[in-house]
C-alpha cells in the first residue's frame, strides 16, 4: 500500500528539496514542507502534477494485467456487455489494449481472433464486412475505449476480457495538504512500483527550466535506473500500434521482462 504523502516526501528527499531545517511543523501537519513550501524549489502542487505524469509513464511501461472472472458484474472493466445488432462495445478508458476476448455465451469459451479493419476489408471486400451479422469470431480495437466485434452479434451477450491497463490517477495535492498522518493511498498501484514512481517523477522534475532545478545529467540517470526497473519509455506511436494491430511480437510491445506482469519484477505471464 503506497501512501501518497509519504511518496511525495520520498520524492522530496531524493530531490534534496525539503525546504531547509525549519524545526517541527505546526500542529495538524505532517511536515514543514507540507505546511509551507515557499522555501522549496518545487511546490507541492507541482510535484503532485509531475507524479501524475509519472504514474502514466510507469503504467505504459508496466501495465496492469487483468482478466475478467465469473464473479465480476456485467459492465465492469473486464466484463463489458454486448448488445444485439451493435458491433461496437464500450470499454473502460483505462484499458491500453485487449489481449484476449471471449463471449460468455460460447460453451467452448473460444478466444476471439484479434484483427484489423484492413484485414477484414481485404477478405470480404471494401466495407461489406461491417454489416455482416452472426456469431462473432473476431474483434478489433478501432480507437481507445471501443472494441468492435465481427460479425455483428445477433443476441445480447457479455465479453470476458484479458486486458493491460493503466493505473487510476484520481488524486490531487488537496487530498493530502492537511494530513497530520499519511492516510490517502494509491490503491491501484502496486507497492513494488514505489521506487519506479520516485525515479519517474525526479526525471521530470530535473527538467524544470531554472538554474537551481534543471539537471539533465541527473534526469538521464533517473531514466537509466527507471528503464532497468520497468523497461524503456513507450511512445504514443507504440501504444497505438499495440492497440490497433493484431499479433504483435515482443519487440514492438516493449521490454519482455515486464510484458503483461502485474508485478514488474515477476515473470512474463503472457506467451506471444
Amino acid at each position: 500500500m503506497i501512501l501518497l504523502l509519504e511518496l511525495v516526501e520520498s520524492i522530496r528527499e531524493r530531490l534534496h528539496d525539503l525546504g531547509g531545517d525549519r524545526g517541527d511543523p505546526s500542529s495538524g501537519f505532517y511536515a514543514t514542507w507540507q505546511e509551507d513550501d515557499a522555501g522549496c524549489l518545487w511546490s507541492n502542487t507541482e510535484l503532485v502534477r509531475l507524479l501524475k505524469r509519472a504514474v502514466t509513464d510507469v503504467a505504459l511501461r508496466a501495465p496492469i494485467s487483468e482478466e475478467g472472472v465469473s464473479d465480476d458484474a456485467v459492465d465492469t472493466l473486464c466484463r463489458p456487455s454486448v448488445t444485439a445488432n451493435t458491433a461496437e462495445v464500450s470499454i473502460d478508458s483505462r484499458i491500453f489494449y485487449v489481449d484476449q476476448a471471449r463471449l460468455e455465451s460460447d460453451p467452448y469459451q473460444t478466444l476471439l481472433v484479434k484483427t484489423t479493419s484492413a484485414a477484414l476489408a481485404a477478405k470480404y471486400g471494401g466495407s461489406e464486412w461491417s454489416t455482416l451479422t452472426g456469431q462473432p469470431t473476431h474483434y478489433l480495437e478501432p480507437k481507445l475505449g471501443i472494441l468492435r466485434l465481427f460479425p455483428v452479434p445477433v443476441q445480447d451477450d457479455a465479453l470476458r476480457l484479458r486486458v493491460r491497463r493503466g493505473y487510476a490517477i484520481d488524486f490531487e495535492w488537496s487530498d493530502i495538504a492537511d494530513e497530520e498522518t499519511p492516510t490517502v493511498t494509491l490503491e491501484d498501484v502496486d507497492d513494488g512500483l514505489y521506487e519506479a514512481l520516485i525515479l519517474a517523477t525526479c526525471r521530470l522534475a530535473f527538467l524544470k527550466r531554472d538554474a537551481d532545478t534543471e539537471n539533465l545529467d541527473r534526469s538521464r540517470e533517473c531514466e537509466r535506473q527507471l528503464s532497468q526497473l520497468v523497461g524503456p519509455p513507450i511512445s504514443i506511436r507504440q501504444r497505438e500500434a499495440r492497440r490497433e494491430n493484431a499479433n504483435l511480437g515482443i519487440a514492438i510491445r516493449g521490454s519482455p521482462r515486464y510484458q503483461g506482469s502485474r508485478y514488474p519484477w515477476g515473470v512474463n505471464d503472457f506467451d506471444d
